[in-house]
């Protein structure tokens, strides 16, 4: 798999989140506009999930993430409005 170093470090904790994943990528000084860091994540996110089960400890994992992850989508299109 082609993933961001700060997204497997991110992924591999016990609890991962969309913020931890944007701490790390502010800790590494190269954030970028929010719909690209949000872009960005979710390609993360569809990478790992073509090479995990969701029947897996770690695609459940995987699902769980997407599914925070439509959830903060949802609460940042809200906050443009």
């Amino acid at each position: 798999m082609d993933l961001l170093p700060t997204f497997s470090s991110a992924v591999s904790e016990e609890k991962p989140t969309l913020r931890k994943f944007l701490e790390f990528r502010l800790s590494a000084g190269d954030l970028k506009e929010k719909a690209t860091e949000y872009s960005r994540y979710k390609d993360e996110l569809n990478t790992i999930s073509r090479y995990y089960a969701e029947a897996s400890e770690f695609g459940q994992k995987v699902v769980e993430l997407k599914r925070l992850f439509k959830a903060s989508l949802l609460v940042y299109w809200i906050s443009l409005e």
